[in-house]
């Protein structure tokens, strides 16, 4: 019992772009999408309603929230290895001896409340970036980096987490009692979303989102959350040359900060200088136009107009745009527009 475990799905839709082929027509189209629901009354795999499912069997728990807090720190006790904690190998020698006078640390014929758990983490990405957790001893959470085979491994070193890739999201479910550092690596270019949720007996109680973040294969992002779910600011390196392009200081990115992301991006495409520069100058217009407080909205949605048909014209032109890269700097132009908007 205590652990971040699997317990349903949740179906939603979510608009992406999409565009034919020739790019004439490029519109937000609503796809299905799923994501994991999660509860802590398990053991990283099974629920406990299921596990405790037989009629008339004597039932008794293990809080291995709090074993894997205080005692085994760092091996992290779940259901593939439960039968390595000390506390239950105790309790099978008792019952067998019929010698069961008292119970084992961590054991007990009630459910534990919900109330031990406190404050939990959980952090969810959608692709394509990778997702690696820290925690302030520096342990890990994640796809390991030093496995020898070519078969993936997941680290998870952090005591009480999980790691699970499900669709194309990656999820990591954390202690509320530390804090941690939230390492971002790009897998293409595109966009990606980042949430933090503060979750209280199974509910999202705070929620930080940073949405629709343009991204390169060369990105690296760093973000640093409290056990209580409050953050620092998001760093972004767009590039992968060692320097921060953006800080992102709270989840309303600045449309300023957000059209220079788009800048980056679109120089890390593989487009002739050409094809680069048509594209460029209307997002410069739209740089300039966005510098200060004082906006005019209606002319820069004009300008975001115009960069929207550049695009769209550049992409009727054969070998100018792929539509992969087409539909990415569309989704983020959409996202610009929506930022004007706020």
């Amino acid at each position: 019992w205590g652990l971040g475990t699997l317990r349903g799905t949740y179906y939603t839709e979510r608009n992406v772009m999409h565009c034919n082929e020739n790019l004439s027509v490029c519109l937000p189209t609503a796809v299905l999408d799923r994501e994991p629901l999660f509860t802590a009354d398990g053991d990283g795999t099974v629920v406990t309603p299921s596990a405790v499912y037989a009629d008339g069997a004597e039932t008794f728990y293990t809080n291995l929230l709090r074993h894997n807090r205080f005692v085994e720190l760092h091996k992290e006790r779940k259901h593939a290895d439960i039968l390595e904690v000390l506390s239950i190998q105790k309790l099978i020698n008792a019952l067998l001896e019929n010698n069961l006078t008292t119970f084992p640390e961590f054991i007990s014929t009630e459910k534990p409340k919900s109330a031990e758990i406190g404050e939990r983490l959980r952090v969810r990405v959608h692709s394509p970036v990778s997702l690696d957790i820290y925690d302030s001893n520096g342990f890990h959470t994640g796809i390991a980096t030093s496995s020898a085979s070519d078969l993936r491994a997941v680290d998870e070193h952090i005591p009480n987490s999980f790691y699970l890739e499900f669709g194309e999201g990656k999820y990591v479910g954390l202690d509320g009692d530390d804090e941690y550092m939230i390492s971002l690596h790009g897998l293409d270019t595109g966009t990606f979303t980042l949430g933090v949720d503060t979750i209280e007996n199974d509910v999202v109680v705070n929620s930080v989102v940073y949405e629709n973040i343009p991204v390169t294969m060369d990105t690296v992002g760093e973000i640093l959350v409290q056990g209580t779910g409050s953050t620092t600011a998001l760093s972004l390196d767009i590039d992968g040359n060692g320097s921060v392009d953006a800080t992102l200081t709270s989840a309303e990115t600045d449309p300023h900060d957000y059209a220079e992301l788009m800048e980056e991006v679109l120089e890390s495409m593989n487009l002739s200088k050409s094809t680069e520069t048509k594209i460029e100058k209307p997002l410069d217009e739209i740089e300039d136009a966005l510098e200060g407080t004082h906006w005019k909205t209606k002319k820069i949605l004009k300008k975001i107009d115009e960069l929207k048909e550049t695009v769209q014209k550049l992409g009727k032109k054969k070998g100018a745009i792929s539509v992969t890269d087409a539909e990415t700097l569309l989704q983020m132009i959409e996202q610009l527009r929506l930022l004007v908007l706020q």
